[in-house]
């Protein structure tokens, strides 16, 4: 993780505030739609150790290689169907699950972007339910992705 702290702003300290959400269960995070994880390589490391696997054979047999600005990404692998390779009826992986998963729905690019929101309402049942979430839980998981370095494999 890096060392970069980013000062929040008012607005977003404000959106954050006003964001409510509380998860329904419903799995439509995790599952029907296209999409990438991304891994920061402490989740690739507690993801392999969980499953009782080297970091090679997990990467190997459970993640793919995306093409982003810095390089290519490690993110977790999807099936046909596009579920997430770990879920089966609920995570199987949900005590070491990504950053990505954990602090979702507070990434910044949604909790700054009102319309955004709107239209992630209508996949995601928990996003406008009162739920029991303080503001410093919804700042340490803004932050907490905000500053997520994801495991550059090859530049």
């Amino acid at each position: 993780m890096s060392d970069k702290k980013y000062e929040l702003s008012k607005t977003t300290i404000k959106n954050l505030e006003d964001m409510d959400f509380q998860c329904q269960r419903c799995s439509n995070c995790c599952r029907h739609d296209e999409g990438y994880v991304f891994l920061t390589k402490q989740n690739a490391m507690a993801i392999a150790d969980h499953l009782n696997l080297s970091l090679h054979d997990f990467m190997e047999q459970c993640c793919r290689l995306v093409e982003r600005g810095d390089g290519k990404v490690l993110c977790l692998k999807e099936k046909s169907n596009y579920d997430c390779i770990f879920w089966s009826n609920g995570c199987i992986i949900y005590p070491v699950r990504p950053t990505q998963c954990m602090t979702f729905p507070y990434w910044p690019f949604l909790v700054n972007d009102k319309q955004l929101q709107k239209e992630e309402k209508r996949r995601c049942k928990g996003l406008g339910k009162k739920g029991d979430h303080t503001l410093e839980y919804k700042i340490s998981m803004y932050e907490l992705e905000q500053n997520s370095e994801y495991f550059v494999v090859e530049k």
